[in-house]
């Protein structure tokens, strides 16, 4: 008996022991600050921190293209107590004043010093590359190459910094070889827009753009087709912000959301979607240092990154390899979100419609259909105010490491559960088919991302010495036809989803699989509708859950029972010693 008291006195002890490392734990949670770099980076946000340990974007040039305001401020602080925490890796630190581009080529900045005293420059900057071990940005060890643009607005919209932001992303990417460019800046002009998807195809460049803060929908440049638009979440991390830009002319804007409100880097913190498209960019640094680097011929990299980094972001029913995370929210109301039915009832789909669905404020397509709650049709395949989700750089790159993985054609042992090509396709070709080599349980998702680029015709301007491909201020550009691709999910040859917009550039599936699927038997197709076209690139990413493999419940069995085994063992050594 005294035998018995003395081993359950030890239980007692051992769980107030733990109980109390507990309340601790919650206190200090509790206690700390509610916003910053220093929790943006952890695994609630934008997941940063456990990323470090195999990316930090070192040595990888990142342009952060500033458009100021009519209150004077230019450039990243240098001195005092909010200066940057970027060390000797502000490469560069320029103004650019309206200046136009000449006929030469390379547009050359005022010389001499300017009043370098922006606090929204910095904080971007910051974001991005912040060595501090605190308020540590996402891809710590990057170049920063700073352009400032003064648009001498009378107010915002006059369409002023146009030449001033052509000279920015001109000099920076023909002195400086930048090709992976932030720009956190609103209400600009059309011309803005098409200009920047027109240098993202010429240039082989990468732009991630803020979505706004109008609570409205978008405007100039975060319409672009060939970019990333980055919308905010609120300071927890889950809801889209409600300051945070959506929607785009029919289009479901953003194309994901991170960390943006009460960022601070110490010094200076600010609420803004200026601060969730940093984190983004810090990412594309990551992927870049890993391999995916714009500008070296290989054009299918920044298409390779989009469609990771979209893929990539949490939803519910996302499974995170280390730990869970509340879902991303938006705001549907009655007021702002019409049509925000939701498209799944548990881990099911309803059967239904966007329209007939009940509202929802978790991630759903904007538009989808589905008439037996097994197909599922996606007409507007992003959620129209989160996108794909909230950005998350480790998993960004798990979704990397799962590796470059081809087509069926030059493929046939199919393809893993997490994965990622580079790839193009011809109309007149048939679709790319990928085979999943492994077996699919019912009730997980098949997620997978699709992007393209959207072509863009230049108008030269006529003046004598210009160049086609050369940028001069008053070039003019155009879009062309919007390539239409489309993306399905197979078992075996019978359709069960399908995301089939036409107004963007972009297909995004996350579907729950209806029934149990063997090896080989579910596969993702890509398509491109049309004629006329010639080849045209794509990038493509998916990430799904196999079923275990035999030994692989075996060995885990084996584990909790010798752990099982050490706990009986080491308690009956306790509770005899005590006699």
């Amino acid at each position: 008996m005294k035998i018995f008291k003395t081993c359950v006195h030890q239980h007692y002890r051992t769980i107030s022991v733990f109980l109390l490392i507990l309340s601790i734990l919650f206190m200090s949670l509790a206690v700390q600050d509610t916003w910053a770099l220093d929790r943006s980076k952890k695994n609630e946000g934008a997941d940063h921190e456990d990323a470090h340990a195999s990316a930090t974007g070192k040595s990888v040039r990142v342009g952060v293209i500033e458009v100021e305001e009519k209150t004077g401020g230019r450039g990243v602080i240098e001195s005092g107590a909010k200066k940057h925490h970027l060390g000797s890796r502000l490469k560069e630190n320029l103004w650019f004043d309206n200046l136009a581009p000449p006929l030469s080529g390379d547009p050359v900045p005022p010389a001499g010093d300017f009043n370098k005293d922006s606090e929204h420059a910095t904080l971007v900057a910051d974001v991005i590359g912040s060595g501090d071990a605190t308020h540590t940005g996402v891809a710590k060890k990057a170049d920063i190459y700073v352009g400032s643009v003064e648009a001498k607005f009378v107010d915002w919209g006059g369409g002023n910094e146009v030449a001033g932001v052509r000279a920015a992303a001109d000099w920076l990417e023909q002195g400086y070889d930048v090709h992976l460019f932030n720009h956190s800046w609103e209400n600009g002009d059309t011309r803005d827009t098409r200009f920047l998807d027109w240098f993202t195809v010429q240039r082989d460049t990468l732009h991630i753009i803020a979505a706004g803060n109008s609570s409205g929908t978008l405007n100039d440049p975060a319409t672009a087709f060939n970019a990333l638009t980055v919308g905010a979440t609120d300071d927890n991390f889950v809801n889209r912000a409600d300051y945070s830009d959506y929607q785009a002319g029919g289009r479901a804007k953003p194309d994901l959301v991170a960390p943006g409100t009460k960022i601070s880097n110490g010094a200076i913190e600010e609420n803004g979607t200026s601060f969730a498209a940093p984190h983004v960019t810090g990412v594309a640094a990551m992927l870049a240092e890993k391999g995916l680097t714009m500008g070296t011929g290989n054009d299918k990299n920044r298409l390779a990154q989009r469609a990771i980094i979209m893929n990539s972001t949490r939803k519910r029913h996302i499974v995170k390899p280390d730990i869970d995370h509340a879902d991303v929210r938006d705001n549907a109301t009655t007021a702002i979100e019409t049509e925000d039915g939701d498209y799944l009832t548990g881990k099911k789909i309803r059967q239904g419609s966007t329209a007939t669905a009940p509202k929802t404020d978790q991630w759903t397509p904007s538009q989808w259909t589905s008439p037996d709650g097994k197909k599922l049709t996606v007409t507007q395949p992003l959620d129209d105010e989160t996108g794909t989700g909230t950005l998350d750089a480790q998993r960004a790159l798990i979704q990397f490491n799962g590796g470059e993985q081809k087509e069926k054609h030059f493929n046939p042992a199919g393809v893993g559960p997490i994965g990622w090509n580079r790839s193009f396709l011809n109309p007149d070709f048939g679709m790319d088919i990928y085979e999943f080599n492994f077996g699919i349980e019912t009730g997980t998702f098949i997620t997978a991302t699709l992007v393209w680029d959207r072509p863009v015709n230049e108008t030269d301007a006529g003046t004598a010495g210009s160049k086609p491909g050369q940028v001069d201020a008053g070039d003019t550009y155009a879009y062309g036809a919007l390539p239409d691709f489309n993306l399905f999910v197979f078992k075996n040859e019978m359709l069960w989803a399908e995301s089939i917009g036409t107004l963007d550039t972009v297909e995004h599936l996350h579907f729950p699989v209806p029934e149990f699927g063997k090896p080989f038997e579910y596969s993702l197709r890509v398509d491109l509708l049309g004629s006329g076209f010639n080849n045209i690139n794509y990038g493509l990413a998916w990430w799904t859950t196999p079923i275990p493999e035999p030994e692989t419940f075996f060995l885990f069995a084996l584990g909790i029972i010798g752990l099982l085994l050490m706990h009986k063992r080491r308690a009956g050594k306790s509770c005899g010693s005590s006699r």
